[in-house]
């Protein structure tokens, strides 16, 4: 089990990753956006009412906005194979869980804080691959990668 003090410099780290700044009571602005500190439970129960097109659509701009993120910020192609480690643990430090690269041409997202349909649309845009879902018992998303013609 982590520590309060393991924690604390989570957060430290994390603050001087994403450059927060203007920190004031109340309004948070990390580059050029605001961000806002939610219980995952409300934001899950906010997004499972929304239309599973619309769910989507907010997974690709989310998945767009990191996809630019990280090309700025770390210089690197989230796009390009052998940069998918990298980009994938920027979803994992922002919190949508544990996502990572599997064997078999697959990815996995491990406790995850978000739908299906958003988790899988920021991964396509970040990506810019096409994902297919396979059916877990556990709440586990294992995506299989269809390849171009699938």
């Amino acid at each position: 089990m982590a520590s309060l003090k393991d924690f604390v410099q989570k957060c430290v780290i994390w603050g001087e990753t994403f450059s927060v700044e203007k920190w004031r009571e109340g309004v948070f602005v990390v580059g050029p956006m605001r961000v806002v500190v939610l219980p995952q439970g409300a934001l899950m129960k906010t997004l499972s009412e929304i239309p599973g097109c619309v769910q989507e659509e907010i997974g690709r701009w989310i998945g767009s906005s990191m996809k630019s993120f990280i090309s700025i910020r770390d210089g690197l192609d989230p796009e390009k194979r052998e940069n998918w480690v990298r980009a994938l643990s920027e979803l994992s430090r922002i919190g949508l869980g544990r996502v990572g690269v599997k064997a078999d041409a697959c990815l996995e997202v491990d406790e995850p804080a978000l739908p299906i349909l958003v988790s899988k649309a920021i991964i396509e845009s970040l990506l810019s691959v096409s994902l297919r879902p396979v059916q877990l018992q556990v709440e586990v998303y294992l995506f299989r990668i269809r390849e171009p013609g699938q």
